[in-house]
Formats: structure tokens, C-alpha cells, sequence
């Protein structure tokens, strides 16, 4: 919700459907606000000119021309852009223009729902902007002084160097003087030692100290600022390291004081420590970049989704046509699932999708974490694993858990460089409260525990502190994000585990991760389930598969040939119509996509269930949202098939719906 009751907003929308929700969402309380409301560019700009809003809300696509032509440069003006199309252009054109959040519009106006949150996340980040900018405008200013003072005044310089030291001890930024003959430092103010953390006396006694403790990539940089080439830069941003390790973001701006030939005899230096306004600089960007992927994913997963689907149905049917074949099929499978589970391990990082939970046998997950590391890993790692029989389960996701071991398995690889061994355990653990209280967010039951130990270079007690933070990485630019055990953290706790780690520098690490036991038992479906899933077959009933893809449509209509069911295709919603009313009398199953051209799957089945309230209807997409899910089970429709599906999982959702529709 809105922070701020007395924000103003300018909607600039010509339709008048989207006019009236705003208008409804603004006096229902949910969006307290001032607004007024404008139909195309040119009312929108004469709004504009006549006085000033905190928001401007405006549709891309409006009668006299687009957004853009209004927005062209944002500038500080908040402006939230929204769309019914959320290609990739759209979206880096937007942020481009200074665009600042960009709403993909929904056909039942579910996306203003998001409008609050989003306009306060906008304002919070103009006010962060205007402080880093005031912050960065107070700096130039300084500097713009200090060339001034150094540029024009070179002979008063000596006359007020008791002035210049008050003024250089009271502020933050360290100024120093380098003779360019001699190379020493005739000057360095106190802040070195707040910085640097090192004596202002061992600069003066050892001047190559301070080069020391540059970063080895950025030595050549800062020499050449400070005259070592006919072109010297500057103004350079470069890394120096503490003597304790930690690395520092350093600023600094250098001024050469001539002498009446005109060469350059001493460098004057202004430097500021910038690591955090640069990590927040940089926080900024990696949260900009994943918002974009975010918006992009969905549809990348929806293309993929339908590009897996014909392949998983048609193997079953190869199946049964090359029965020699089965081990060749049974590899194109499998290869088929992964693909599936790598889309939909996108979808969950980028935007958060929840999987489906089932029970899991946490020793399977651990045997297939060993194929992978038996195939990829480096040959000096020994790989041991202790996988005790029993029938313990946890009820989870078995794409994200999937997703902890992998991850916790590739630290571990990176820790051991020269080679070790990396030894996976899972057991049953009753962890009393004595035991929960030493591990976060643990508490008393029972759990599996997943042990990942390693015989590498261990974790010093500073990253200890800090490793689960999201961002923060000791590995370079191109190796990490510094997401992977944030991630791995948060999916543990969604699952309602814990984390524990034991590391000691030189010695290895071990990471213990506790889930909860759901039930004991087989988390597999049983035998009899198998034979009934083979077995099934229909008795003629009539089946309306609509789908905009053509081999989604084909290699479904195969299937449900091959199951003995009279099938009719249809490539978007309005074609589905035209069939429904030649087949209602005897339409018994409709299978539709949810995404499609013209009409898509949610319009589609609000008619059909006026043509043909009797049809038992199949939700099947690469794509869908919580709105969208909950429109549907509104409808009557528990039936949602994820692209992309099997042949069994295809005749799980048969069964379930018509059993459904013959209750």
C-alpha cells in the first residue's frame, strides 16, 4: 500500500474500461490518491504543462501515437508504463527512456491490483536516485573548488597551508601531494588512516606502500593517472586491498601543478571511498536486470514448454511401434524431462513459480546429484556417498531441492581446486530443542538431513557471516552472482528446513541441511497405479484439442487417436467456437492452451461453458499465473495440465476430468 495518502497521478488511457477500473481501485481505498484522466498524447502533455504529478500511469499504445512519443527522457518524472504485449523491445526501449516499472495489462484487470506496491517501490527509488545524485553534485562541487584553488592560486597555496589542513582534517575525502621528481608525498590529510588504515607517516617514509595495496589489475591504471603516460586520465575509480583482505572501491581526481614552462612537476590527489554507493550502484543494476528477466522468462518458457510437449507425448507412442528401441527412448526422455526442469527452474529464480510438491525419496535426489557429478566434475574430486535404506520422505519440490544439492555440490567443487573428496549423506534425525536451538530457524521434529561435506580450503569466520546474503560472492564477476546460497536458503526454509554449517579454514566444510519428514512410506505411485494408467482407453467419446501450435495440436490429436477418442483441432479460441457449436451435442472433453492468438484459453471456456455447460474442459499451458489459476478453479475447472506433459500425465488429467464432469 501506499505510504503516502495525498499522491497525485495522471492516467493517460483511452480505454474506457481500463478508466473505469482505475477510477474504482482510487476510491475504494486501496490506491488513496489524486488523479485525473487523459485520453491520448496530446491531453496527456497539456496535463503535463499545466501542472505537475508524483505518478504518471500511461498506456503504451494510445490513438495519436505511443508513450514513447511523450516520454522519449523520462528524466525524474515516475512513469509507469503498461502494455497488453510484454515483448523484449517494448521492455529495454522502456527502460532506455528512464521508464520506471513497466506493467504487462491482463484481460480481466488483475495488473492494477500491483499499482500500489509498485508506485511506492518508484518513489523509493527517485528518492534513493535524488540522494545519490545531490550525494555525487556535492562531490563535484568539491573538486570543481579544489582545481579552482590549485589551478589559479598555486603561490597563496604555501601562504594557506594551515587553512588547507583545517579544511582537508574536517572532511571525509583524502587529499594528498606527490612530487612527480622524486615521487615522494610532500602532503596526505588524515582521512588515509580512516581509509587506507595505515599511517599517514608511513606514506611519507615509504611512499610505495601505497602502491602496494592497489589491486594488482588496477596498478597500471592509477600509474598513468598520476603522469606515467603522455595522456594521463584523470579521473579513475580502482580497488586497493586491506591489510586485513577486505577490497575498497576507491575515487579519486588528479590535478598537475605547473611550473612556469608549463610542466607538470607535482599531482595533486582528491580520493573518496565509493564501495558502498558502488555496491548499491550494482545492487541497482542485478535488481534491474533480474525484473527484466523476469517479465521476459514467462514467454521464453511458454515457447520451450511447447517445443518439449510433442516430443514427451510421441515417445510413448514410439514406445509401443519400436519396443527394441525402449533404451534409446527411455534416454530421449529423460533428456526431455531435464529440459522441462531447467524451464521451469528459470521460471521459479526469475519470477518466484512455485512447483507442484510431492513426496520425495531424499536418497533418489542424492543418486542423481552423483550421475551429474560422476559426468562433469574434474576427476581428481573422489566422489563417496552413505545412502542408507529407509522409507523416510519430505514433501517438496523436487526441482528446487534438486536445485540445493546441485548448487551446495558446486561450492564444494570450487573449494577444492587441487582435488579432494566430496562425500554425500542423508539420514534420519530427531532434533530435540536443546539441538533446534543451535541452528537457525530450526525447531524440534523430525527430519531428513543432507550432508555435503568437502575437503576443501574451508570458510573463513567473515564469509561465515555473510555467505547467505544475496548479492555477496568471493568468486570473480564470471564465475557467480553471489545468488546461489541465498537461493539455496530460501528454498530450504520454503520447504520449512534449516541450515547448519561447520567450516574451519584449511579444513573443509560441511553443510547440513534438515527437511522436514512428511509421511513414511513410498513416494512413488504403486504398481497398480502403472497398470491402470496402461490400460486406459476411451470409448469413442468426442475430444476438442485447441491449441495455436501445430505440433502441440498433432502429436496431441495422435495420442488421443491412439487412446481410442474421436478428435477435432482448433488453432486459437475463435476456430474452438465454431467447432463447439457444430459438436455440442456430443462434445464430452475439451483440451485447450491458455495463451492463443484472437482468443485466448480464458475467453474461450467462459462461452464454452454457456454452449456446452455438460463438456469437462483441460487447462493445458506452458504459462500460468495465480490470477490466472484462480479465474479457472472460480469456473468450476481444476484441471490444469503444465506444458510440457506426458502421455501418462496427459491420461492422469483425462481420467481425473471426466470422472469430474460424470459426477
Amino acid at each position: 500500500m501506499l505510504t503516502n495518502p495525498t499522491v497525485s497521478i495522471l492516467l493517460i488511457e483511452d480505454d474506457a474500461v481500463d478508466q473505469l477500473a482505475f477510477k474504482k481501485l482510487a476510491t475504494s481505498g486501496e490506491l488513496p490518491c489524486t488523479y485525473e484522466i487523459a485520453g491520448s498524447i496530446a491531453a496527456g502533455r497539456e496535463w503535463i504543462a499545466e501542472r505537475s504529478f508524483d505518478v504518471i500511469l500511461s498506456d503504451y499504445n494510445l490513438p495519436d501515437g505511443t508513450a514513447f512519443d511523450l516520454f522519449e527522457n523520462a528524466g525524474d518524472q515516475i512513469v509507469i508504463l503498461t502494455t497488453g504485449s510484454g515483448d523484449e523491445e517494448t521492455a529495454i526501449k522502456a527502460l532506455r527512456a528512464g521508464i520506471s516499472d513497466y506493467l504487462i495489462k491482463d484481460a480481466d484487470l488483475k495488473y492494477l491490483r500491483a499499482l500500489p506496491n509498485r508506485i511506492e517501490k518508484a518513489r523509493q527509488a527517485q528518492r534513493l536516485r535524488m540522494e545519490l545524485r545531490e550525494s555525487e553534485a556535492r562531490f563535484r562541487e568539491l573538486s570543481s573548488n579544489l582545481e579552482k584553488l590549485v589551478s589559479e592560486r598555486t603561490g597563496a597555496l604555501v601562504q594557506s597551508e594551515e587553512r588547507f589542513r583545517q579544511m582537508a582534517d574536517a572532511i571525509n575525502e583524502v587529499f594528498c601531494m606527490l612530487d612527480l621528481a622524486t615521487r615522494r608525498f610532500l602532503y596526505v590529510s588524515p582521512a588515509y588512516e580512516r581509509i587506507w588504515k595505515r599511517t599517514c607517516e608511513s606514506l611519507y617514509t615509504q611512499p610505495e606502500d601505497w602502491f602496494s595495496c592497489i589491486h594488482p589489475d588496477d596498478r597500471k591504471m592509477v600509474e598513468e593517472s598520476f603522469g606515467g603516460s603522455p595522456s594521463p586520465r584523470n579521473d579513475v575509480d580502482y580497488r586497493i586491498i586491506l591489510k586485513t583482505g577486505v577490497v575498497r572501491w576507491i575515487h579519486a581526481r588528479v590535478f598537475f601543478v605547473k611550473n612556469e614552462a608549463g610542466e607538470s612537476y607535482r599531482a595533486v590527489c582528491v580520493a573518496s571511498d565509493i564501495t558502498e554507493s558502488k555496491q548499491m550502484r550494482d545492487q541497482m543494476l542485478r535488481t534491474q536486470r533480474l525484473e527484466s528477466l523476469g517479465t521476459l522468462s514467462g514467454g521464453v518458457a511458454h515457447d520451450l514448454n511447447n517445443a518439449l510437449s510433442p516430443i514427451l507425448m510421441g515417445l510413448d507412442l514410439l514406445r509401443h511401434k519400436y519396443p527394441e528401441d525402449t533404451e534409446i527412448i527411455d534416454t530421449m526422455e529423460s533428456s526431455g524431462k531435464r529440459g522441462a526442469a531447467m524451464v521451469h527452474q528459470l521460471l521459479t529464480f526469475a519470477k518466484g513459480v512455485d512447483g507442484e510438491r510431492t513426496l520425495i525419496r531424499p536418497e533418489h535426489l542424492i543418486r542423481e546429484i552423483a550421475k551429474i557429478i560422476h559426468g562433469t566434475f574434474p576427476k581428481n574430486i573422489k566422489l563417496e556417498t552413505c545412502l542408507p535404506q529407509n522409507e523416510e520422505t519430505v514433501l517438496g519440490d523436487a526441482t528446487q531441492l534438486h536445485q540445493v544439492l546441485l548448487n551446495l555440490c558446486v561450492n564444494a567443487r570450487d573449494a577444492m581446486p587441487a582435488g579432494g573428496v566430496l562425500n554425500l549423506t542423508t539420514n534420519q534425525v530427531e532434533m530435540d530443542r536443546a539441538f533446534a536451538s543451535a541452528i537457525p530457524d530450526a525447531h524440534p521434529g523430525s527430519y531428513v538431513e543432507w550432508r555435503i561435506s568437502d575437503t576443501g580450503t574451508g570458510i573463513p569466520p567473515s564469509v561465515m557471516e555473510r555467505m547467505f546474503e544475496p548479492f555477496f560472492t568471493t568468486k570473480g564477476k564470471d564465475k557467480g552472482t553471489g545468488l546461489g546460497l541465498s537461493t539455496v536458503l530460501g528454498i530450504v526454509k520454503s520447504h520449512g528446513g534449516c541450515i547448519d554449517v561447520r567450516s574451519e579454514p584449511g579444513h573443509g566444510s560441511t553443510f547440513s541441511v534438515f527437511l522436514p519428514v512428511a509421511t513414511a512410506g513410498r513416494a512413488n505411485p504403486s504398481d497398480t497405479q502403472d497398470e491402470t494408467i496402461a490400460s486406459f482407453r476411451g470409448n469413442g467419446e468426442t475430444v476438442l484439442v485447441v491449441d495455436d501450435e501445430l505440433p502441440v495440436r498433432e502429436m496431441t490429436r495422435a495420442v488421443l487417436l491412439s487412446l481410442n477418442f474421436k478428435v477435432t483441432t482448433a488453432r486459437d479460441g475463435t476456430e474452438a467456437v465454431i467447432h463447439v457449436a457444430e459438436l455440442r451435442a456430443n462434445l464430452r472433453l475439451v483440451i485447450t492452451d491458455l495463451h492463443m492468438p484472437h482468443m485466448d484459453g480464458l475467453g474461450f471456456v467462459r462461452l464454452l461453458q454457456r454452449m456446452a455447460p455438460d463438456a469437462a474442459v483441460i487447462v493445458a499451458s506452458g504459462r500460468t499465473d495465480d490470477a490466472s489459476s484462480r479465474e479457472f478453479e472460480s469456473m468450476g475447472i481444476k484441471s490444469i495440465l503444465h506444458k510440457p506433459f506426458t502421455q501418462e500425465r496427459l491420461i492422469t488429467a483425462i481420467r481425473k476430468a471426466l470422472a469430474t464432469e460424470g459426477a
